[in-house]
């Protein structure tokens, strides 16, 4: 009875549950960063942070330090979005679905 009535009427809500998830295991900062003990490991958003500190643009007192290109710091964060880009395209139909259910006559 579970998964004929209830579950496919609580698609939507499984499913934007399991989006909300993944985006924050996927931007899961502090712990990584705290945890891993060299940068080798580091997920790409603690990876991006550094690129954003190494870069004198946006962190003045990094003047010395290595510089950054601005269009290789552009192609980082397109790639740390990316993949929150797909899982979202991929969840839509279940995530609308759930707002139009009771807004529609059969």
């Amino acid at each position: 009875m579970f998964t004929r009535i209830a579950l496919p009427l609580a698609a939507p809500i499984v499913a934007l549950v399991a989006f909300f998830s993944f985006v924050q295991s996927w931007n899961n900062f502090f712990l990584p960063f705290v945890m891993l003990p060299s940068s080798d490991g580091y997920p790409i958003q603690v990876g991006l942070t550094s690129l954003l500190a190494s870069t004198p643009a946006f962190n003045p007192s990094s003047a010395g330090a290595q510089s950054v290109q601005l269009p290789t710091l552009a192609l980082a964060t397109v790639i740390s979005v990316l993949p929150v880009l797909i899982v979202f395209l991929f969840a839509q139909r279940f995530l609308v679905a759930g707002m139009t259910a009771g807004g529609t006559k059969e």
